[in-house]
């Protein structure tokens, strides 16, 4: 075999092995130009483009349409025989037009995430770089980040804005073509723009103002390509068909004519140029010698040889799958791609590309797809699916390139990496992804995600959005974290930070915080901060908890408790004054008893009356302290009838005008009708008293004033804050009054204490004013708040329940009392305390009854049953020990129901015959008594001949 052909032929194997990459045969492309889907043709197509971008499209003088675009339609045109209607304007214009479907085709357009939800697109046949233009005046912007604050000049509609955006600059002014903005920046003074390079070339210099502007960077490179509207596949096979049947030569014609043609050296100047290196050639081998020659061509063919052997080498042991296609055969492939396919070897080489595809259409279109590619970019970039042979499903990368690209008829290199599992696992990440974000957002409770180094918020989920009341995920990203905190100390942003340091530190951190809504208010929350890692990342997990409601129960709860202590404690020193009061008027029952019995005795003209009347003024003083005792109990003695309260207050005030310090402003504001109290008239100008007198006291000295109001309110609507007793008001209609002064106000601490019995601020008081206050409006059923700034004043509002009737509990009209020693029969006395019975059995003896006395309720029933019909009336203590007042008072009714019997008892009436049930005693009397107010008592209760 001559050398220098075995060479040759050594060299273009070499060659082809050398070009071999890793991609995977799709097919020769150069003979699928008329495997276009077999759609019906339509009798004409509408395509939509922008009008103004030369070379590729643009209007001369007359307005009519020429360039690149017009020229390759009219071509389209003529292949395929469908008309072609071509509609060119503005850019925005041309985008509405195709989305309302008045138009069939869209030309000249960008790939972008967005279109690709409603566009099918062709492979692209030119690209485009998109650079940022600035005047020679504007230095320094060199990237997206440096156009901040520029006025950016864009076409409407054009990707470039999402572009811009997606990279934080959104100061565009958007112009209705390329043309515009230029103009915009010869006659306005724009200064940035940015525009596709070959429309802003053209219009630069048409304008004259290609010197005044320079390119500053290439935003990015896009590339043109057709569309049609999503899902018409048919109508997108027919374009490509069309287009794949003008030979690339039509192609380069009229690029050459609308970009111009590279300038050539005559074609005799080239000949003879050949020509000479033809002969230098021979003259250099000649000089050289045949042996030199020899000698290179064999240590050539060495290397070459080797050089094939490597290349062999890596083929087979390459870790992608390699082939070469001509003509519709694989002529070469490596173990990698037939074991790929699960085929032997001998099952590929030599075999038609067919045994690739899972279907003839696959085939079809996997193969028209290489040839655009190659035709328009010089190289294949795509995916496949295919399957092995047995059965098992194949995604594919592919790649490949024509080992010649002068001529691609000799073969095309692919590389095939199987993706499958790449893909497969792309997939599972999305759902899990997909997954985790619904989790995320379905959490009940707030989470905020933080970088662990630098403290910015990279994400919240839809509680978030939800608990602090924002509308999305960028709001809050954007914003200013600080004005989710109450910015209160504890709460403030300082607090804030050290937590963070601590979860950083120390481990998670887990507290209750003050947080604010984005329209101010502000509520609990229970945080929990963990550092975490997410992908390999340090990450701080913030989960808040909306604990309002928790809160609120918790101080619910402790006001309840607080309530219900206030309440044990009351009641409790209610009974210890109440025992106190009823001991103590047993005390002076017996002493005013035996007082009335001395003045009886002596002359009256005797000066010991004088000194026994001295000693019953301090009795009857002293009495009145435990009536006090038994106000703050609430069992004092109350007669209750229905009260004006308006009238009450005016006559306790004009009352205490003249006691009044004339420092002390008295300020009255009262409705002009009021309903009517039930009540005890005395008691409640006692505790007016009590409260105007206090309040004038608040004001030290100093001119102030004290103002009395009063009005109606429902019980239910009252808050239970700072009130007494502190179970509140029961739902109804009540009167308050309210006692307000301008003095001093009370100490915080001391507010709880005012209403304890015993305690005063003043050096000589008894502590029992205000004790006593609140035992009478309790006794009311009614309730007291106080409301006092330090400084400033104090305001007491007692509230009563309102009446729409007027009860009473009248005794009769009395009758004069008979005189010493005029009244007779036996009258049954029944008391536990000595001194009280041995009294009260004199005194009686003195009114001129025979009494039986008995220490206990036994032994008054015992007595009863043998002398029941002498006994005339029963004088009978309520609290007695073992066997009490309303027992005895029931047992004796059913051995007679016709005996007078009159109740003697420290407590007050009210409180004692609520503890009777029908029938009721005939009469009350409230200890400490006189010889004349038993007398009366029993003369009320006993009937007129039975006193004769």
């Amino acid at each position: 075999m001559n050398p220098a052909v075995s060479a040759g032929a050594s060299r273009r194997r070499t060659r082809a092995v050398l070009q071999i990459g890793l991609a995977l045969l799709a097919g020769a492309a150069a003979e699928n130009a008329g495997a276009a889907a077999g759609a019906e043709a339509p009798e004409s197509i509408t395509v939509v483009s922008d009008d103004n971008y030369p070379p590729y499209i643009f209007r001369d003088a007359g307005g009519a349409l020429r360039g690149i675009l017009p020229d390759q339609w009219a071509l389209w045109e003529q292949r395929t025989g469908i008309h072609v209607e071509l509609l060119a304007m503005d850019w925005a214009d041309a985008q509405r037009v195709m989305n309302e479907g008045r138009a069939d085709v869209i030309d000249t357009l960008f790939r972008t995430p967005e279109r690709e939800q409603i566009y099918d697109f062709t492979p692209p046949y030119a690209l485009i770089e998109v650079p940022i233009y600035a005047h020679r005046d504007v230095a320094g912007i060199v990237d997206a980040s440096s156009l901040q604050g520029f006025a950016i000049g864009v076409k409407s509609g054009d990707s470039v804005i999402g572009v811009l955006n997606n990279q934080g600059v959104d100061s565009l002014r958007e112009y209705p073509s390329y043309e515009a903005i230029v103009r915009a920046a010869r006659d306005e003074g724009l200064k940035v723009f940015s525009a596709d390079e070959p429309a802003a070339m053209y219009y630069l210099y048409k304008y004259g103002i290609a010197g005044d502007f320079r390119k500053s960077f290439v935003l990015y490179t896009g590339a043109f390509h057709r569309a049609v509207a999503k899902g018409r596949t048919d109508l997108l096979e027919q374009i490509l068909s069309g287009f794949d049947r003008i030979p690339p030569d039509e192609f380069r014609a009229i690029d050459d004519k609308w970009m111009g043609a590279p300038v050539e050296w005559p074609v005799r100047l080239r000949r003879f140029a050949s020509l000479l290196g033809l002969i230098a050639a021979v003259f250099l081998l000649l000089a050289g010698g045949n042996l030199f020659l020899q000698r290179q061509v064999r240590r050539r063919t060495d290397e070459l040889r080797d050089s094939r052997s490597r290349l062999e080498t890596i083929l087979r042991l390459a870790p992608v799958g390699i082939c070469v296609v001509r003509g519709r055969t694989l002529i070469e492939a490596n173990d990698t791609f037939c074991q790929g396919l699960g085929l032997a070897r001998d099952e590929v080489i030599q075999h038609h590309t067919r045994l690739l595809y899972a279907s003839d259409t696959d085939a079809r279109r996997y193969e028209l797809e290489f040839h655009r590619q190659i035709r328009r970019q010089g190289r294949v970039d795509t995916e496949i699916r295919t399957l092995r042979k047995n059965g098992q499903p194949l995604i594919v990368q592919v790649n490949g390139a024509p080992l010649d690209p002068k001529r691609p008829a000799e073969g095309i290199i692919f590389t095939a990496m199987d993706i499958t599992e790449a893909r497969r696992t792309e997939k599972e990440l999305r759902k899990s992804n997909a997954y985790f974000a619904s989790v995320f957002d379905s959490i009940n409770d707030a989470l905020f995600i933080h970088d662990a180094a630098t403290g910015e918020l990279l994400d919240v989920n839809r509680r978030m959005l939800e608990m602090y009341g924002y509308a999305t995920r960028e709001e809050v990203l954007a914003g200013d974290l600080s004005a989710l905190c109450a910015n209160i100390p504890p709460h403030s942003n300082a607090e804030a930070r050290e937590w963070i340091r601590k979860a950083l530190s120390e481990g998670p951190q887990v507290f209750e915080w003050k947080a604010r809504r984005r329209n101010g208010q502000l509520f609990w929350t229970e945080v929990n901060i963990r550092r975490v890692s997410i992908d390999d990342r340090d990450r701080l997990v913030v989960t808040v908890r909306d604990i309002s409601e928790r809160k609120a129960a918790e101080e619910e709860r402790l006001n309840y408790e607080r309530r219900l202590q206030e309440t044990q404690k009351l009641e409790s020193l209610g009974l210890l004054a109440g025992g106190i009061a009823h001991d103590f008027n047993n005390l002076l029952t017996a002493i005013l008893g035996n007082i009335d019995l001395a003045l009886l005795d002596i002359p009256r003209d005797s000066n010991a009356r004088s000194d026994l009347s001295t000693a019953i003024t301090a009795t009857r003083r002293a009495a009145d302290l435990a009536q006090q005792m038994l106000a703050f109990s609430g069992k004092g003695h109350f007669i209750i009838e229905p009260l004006d309260l308006a009238a009450e207050i005016r006559s306790t005030v004009q009352m205490l005008k003249s006691s009044l310090p004339s420092n002390a402003d008295l300020q009255i504001h009262l409705p002009d009708a009021l309903p009517l109290i039930e009540g005890d008239a005395s008691q409640i100008r006692q505790v007016l008293m009590n409260l105007v007198l206090n309040a004038s006291e608040a004001l030290e000295n100093q001119p102030g004033s004290v103002r009395i109001s009063a009005g109606t309110a429902d019980g239910g609507d009252v808050s239970p804050g700072r009130m007494w007793p502190v179970d509140g008001l029961k739902p109804g209609p009540h009167l308050f009054v309210e006692v307000s002064d301008t003095g001093i106000g009370i100490r915080p601490e001391l507010i709880d204490k005012i209403f304890d019995p015993f305690f005063s601020t003043k050096f000589t008081g008894r502590g029992l004013g205000l004790a006593a206050v609140i035992g009478i409006v309790r006794g009311h059923r009614g309730a007291i708040q106080v409301d006092s700034v330090l400084g400033q004043g104090t305001t007491f509002r007692v509230c009563i329940p309102a009446s729409s009737i007027a009860p009473g509990r009248s005794g009769g009209a009395e009758s004069a009392p008979l005189p010493e020693g005029t009244r007779s029969g036996f009258i049954l006395l029944v008391d536990d305390e000595a001194s009280l019975r041995e009294t009260a059995c004199k005194l009686l003896n003195r009114m001129g009854y025979q009494v039986l006395c008995a220490s206990g309720g036994e032994q008054a029933i015992q007595l009863f049953q043998t002398r029941a019909r002498q006994i005339k009336a029963v004088v009978l203590d309520l609290a007695m020990p073992r066997i009490d007042g309303v027992e005895v008072f029931g047992k004796l009714r059913r051995l007679r129901a016709d005996i007078p019997v009159l109740i003697i008892s420290g407590y007050a009436e009210s409180e004692v015959f609520q503890r009777f049930h029908d029938p009721k005693p005939d009469g009350f009397l409230q200890k400490p008594f006189t010889f004349e107010s038993l007398g009366s008592a029993l003369d009320r209760i006993c009937p007129a001949d039975a006193r004769a």
